[in-house]
């Protein structure tokens, strides 16, 4: 049902003005993007004690003009809205999160940004779908966001990015109403409440506020985890940050002014119990605190 009322929703859409000969391959891309189920996953860091991250040349290389392009707006386009990178971006690599060769050790399908040697200044996008694929800008552009704070898990800068990415399809004329419908139909429940709840933040306090956001920042002291950096493992993903930090959600909302932060206040609390629960359940490693 959900697919049929997408499909008879983008003859009425001005922004999917779909002739009939192309409903079918319509019906196969939704299908498509639905399959694939358009979460992201944190930051993880693969650069630890000053070594490059061996992960990268384990997984497929995408090496097209069009997605490092895509890439390369992606940046510009998050540092008008974040600023400068915290770490600069000297080369960022994009990989299909596929592996090179034939290991049922390793896990695929993710989709992360890994900051794969700090020294150097390199990332690497893993993402789960290929160029071109109807999902791809929108998995690449959010991955590209964390870039400008590497360390960041929380549950503010996921649905930071989601809302981002979403203004930059927008921005760039690429398909967003696939991942909007996939959110309103409950799919993937914290990243799309997140998202919705970041859209009212922005509309009640302003983008430039809300992207101010992930300047307070505190420390969660080091991941929790009991990934090595090498190993066979069926649930394998590259080893998390070794430090982590989250939204210091309070001395946010102290930089608003009263009024503002009133209404920040209003927005998080009606959504607060609803995403921590969620929190919990599948996304423990997220930070996600309540404004005091």
């Amino acid at each position: 049902m959900i697919l049929l009322y997408m499909i008879l929703d983008s003859r009425r859409s001005k922004d999917y003005r779909t002739p009939p000969s192309r409903l079918f391959l319509l019906a196969v891309l939704l299908i498509t993007v639905l399959h694939t189920a358009p979460s992201f996953s944190p930051v993880l860091v693969g650069s630890e004690l000053g070594m490059p991250s061996p992960w990268p040349e384990r997984y497929q290389k995408i090496e097209t003009d069009g997605a490092r392009k895509l890439v390369d707006r992606a940046l510009e386009f998050g540092a008008t809205r974040l600023g400068k990178p915290r770490l600069e971006p000297r080369q960022v690599q994009l990989r299909l999160s596929v592996p090179r060769k034939a290991d049922a050790s390793i896990r695929r399908g993710f989709r992360l940004l890994e900051l794969s040697d700090a020294k150097s200044g390199l990332f690497t996008i893993y993402l789960s779908v290929r160029p071109e694929h109807v999902a791809f800008a929108g998995q690449l552009a959010h991955e590209a966001f964390h870039v400008f704070q590497p360390f960041l898990r929380d549950v503010y800068v996921e649905g930071l990015n989601t809302y981002l990415a979403e203004r930059f399809l927008r921005l760039e004329g690429l398909p967003w109403k696939p991942w909007q419908k996939h959110f309103e139909s409950h799919g993937d429940p914290l990243y799309g409440g997140s998202w919705a709840m970041i859209r009212e933040l922005a509309e009640a306090v302003g983008e430039k506020q809300l992207c101010r956001m992930t300047r307070f920042r505190l420390s969660a002291g080091p991941a929790k985890t009991s990934v090595k950096p090498i190993q066979t493992r069926k649930d394998f993903l590259p080893p998390p940050p070794s430090r982590v930090e989250h939204v210091d959600i309070d001395r946010w909302l102290d930089s608003l002014d009263p009024e503002a932060r009133q209404r920040a206040r209003k927005i998080i609390a009606a959504r607060y119990v609803s995403l921590e629960k969620l929190r919990r359940a599948g996304h423990s490693d997220y930070g996600f605190r309540r404004p005091k």
